[in-house]
């Protein structure tokens, strides 16, 4: 509209117009919801293609179709997946009208690329939460949805060994701890020679990546997170940790020995694994875990930020 011969020269996506003042909490709820609508970035696996699995409570990937994750209500021990909302989360309202009063724990968590990588529990008693009666959705630290692991027994695993990740891999992943010698994830059997996977020592004070029994660590305390991790493996005999974007090696080195051929591994999320069978759990929070069976470093930089960006982490 031209008011005394001046007019905006741009473009207009929304106009809100209240009749009441919405300073303080509601204008910061309203400037929320408009930011996470309006500043959504294409879907990382829109752009970075290639993953073997992708768990994660945010929409990865336009062509997938699925739900987020599979839940059970506590009180009846009914069953309901639970999908995304129109700004590419996990439907929050859908999961607390599920749940109403009781808690949720995840059966399954869907991977949103590749076949027969579904992580799954179906011991109630060794299922991760994810509502909580009182609370409400468990959340970590940076107030994003969170599946919670809950001690020793808890984890989810994938039916079948079927990846091969003897050519290199890199996985990216948030998490946060909440107690000790957790185990965020791992792949293979973590007693042979075949095996590598995440694991915080201590009070959520050092994170190590673990491959052939050999250890890629940071040489100072961390702190609990939460934190973006990513590991980068060649195939050959290096690979690279890197904490919220920051590398570590151990002892200065990131020679990590050569994985051995053929590893076809099993994917089990919130432990480790020991001759195929869950080996110890995490007290932590885990939001997303990507996996590629390929060296992704040239794209590392770029998708840490998406993932920040997303989750506010650093």
């Amino acid at each position: 509209h031209d008011i005394n011969s001046q007019h905006a020269d741009g473009t207009i996506q929304e106009l809100l117009i209240y009749t009441s003042d919405k300073s303080g909490t509601e204008q910061t709820s309203i400037e929320s919801n408009i930011g996470d609508y309006f500043t959504q970035n294409t879907p990382l696996l829109d752009t970075y293609s290639g993953a073997a699995a992708a768990y994660s409570l945010r929409k990865l990937r336009t062509a997938y179709t699925g739900s987020a994750i599979r839940v059970r209500r506590a009180s009846d021990n009914a069953e309901s997946d639970i999908g995304f909302n129109v700004f590419g989360e996990l439907s929050t309202v859908e999961l607390a009208a599920f749940c109403g009063s009781s808690d949720g724990f995840v059966k399954t968590w869907y991977s949103q690329v590749g076949t027969g990588v579904d992580a799954t529990q179906t011991t109630t008693g060794n299922q991760p939460k994810i509502y909580d009666s009182v609370t409400g959705v468990v959340t970590a630290t940076n107030q994003k949805p969170s599946v919670k692991g809950g001690g020793s027994s808890v984890h989810l695993l994938t039916q079948a060994a079927n990846k091969d990740f003897s050519s290199g891999y890199t996985w990216f992943t948030t998490f946060e701890n909440v107690g000790f010698n957790s185990h965020m994830f791992h792949l293979g059997d973590y007693n042979t020679q075949n095996s590598f996977g995440l694991r915080s020592v201590g009070t959520g004070t050092n994170a190590e990546h673990e491959t052939n029994n050999l250890i890629v660590s940071p040489l100072t305390d961390v702190g609990s997170g939460p934190f973006i991790e990513s590991v980068l493996f060649d195939g050959a005999s290096n690979a690279d940790l890197y904490i919220s974007s920051s590398t570590f090696q151990r002892s200065g080195s990131n020679t990590v020995g050569t994985l051995a051929q053929d590893l076809n591994a099993k994917i089990s999320l919130l432990t480790a694994m020991s001759s195929g069978v869950p080996r110890t759990g995490t007290l932590g929070y885990l939001q997303e875990l990507i996996i590629w069976d390929s060296d992704q470093s040239a794209n590392r930089t770029n998708i840490e930020t998406n993932i920040n960006t997303f989750y506010s982490i650093y």
